[in-house]
């Protein structure tokens, strides 16, 4: 068990660090990330935080949104009082199109760590835009900005919403551009799933 969590300690720090450098970017080594989580799940597969670090891999590296949401789901089952496993899912849900999945995901992640860092905060900004919960989403991103005035994304994002009328198809086609989700959800739109049609092992049954 010591063995496993050293192993999973690894893992997990590896994949925060990718999280930190915007997922993909320099300093990324995925496949060691996975190595060390593949490893950790061998020594004790109820390690929550190993899978949602499977999840991250599947998701962001791999590109295998289904299973990666998947594995996420699993980590939030496996360690329920982890708030990063409940965000990081509330995220991906987010990106494949499933805010109403997210909302109360990160809403969590936010009791289980009052004092969150600032992507917490973005993607509960990300889910109130996405269930249309336009006021909040500004609240959350003026927050944010203040915070970091030289965010260029969060100024556009926050300019989108504060312009355009709720609900309008003109504002959800401009709001998913400065998102940048777009080109996301239409590229894994085959591949969103209902978790629970999801089989045990991440395959749909």
């Amino acid at each position: 068990m010591k063995a496993a969590l050293v192993v999973a300690v690894l893992a997990v720090a590896a994949t925060l660090v990718a999280l930190l450098a915007s997922m993909g970017g320099d300093g990324w080594d995925a496949k060691r990330a996975e190595e060390l989580a593949l490893r950790a799940q061998e020594l004790d597969p109820q390690l929550g935080d190993v899978r949602t670090v499977l999840g991250v891999i599947h998701f962001s590296y791999r590109g295998d949104h289904r299973k990666g949401i998947a594995e996420l789901e699993k980590g939030v089952a496996l360690s329920p009082n982890s708030s990063h496993s409940a965000v990081l899912l509330a995220s991906f849900l987010t990106c494949c199109g499933r805010a109403e999945e997210a909302l109360p995901l990160v809403q969590r992640a936010l009791r289980l760590n009052p004092f969150p860092q600032d992507w917490y905060l973005n993607v509960l900004g990300g889910a109130y835009l996405w269930t249309g919960q336009f006021d909040r989403a500004i609240e959350v991103y003026v927050k944010l900005i203040a915070d970091d005035p030289d965010n260029g994304a969060l100024q556009k994002r926050l300019d989108a919403l504060e312009a355009l009328e709720p609900g309008s198809e003109g504002a959800r086609a401009e709001l998913n551009v400065q998102a940048g989700l777009g080109a996301l959800m239409a590229k894994d739109e085959r591949r969103t799933v209902p978790i629970e049609s999801l089989a045990p092992d991440g395959n749909a049954g």
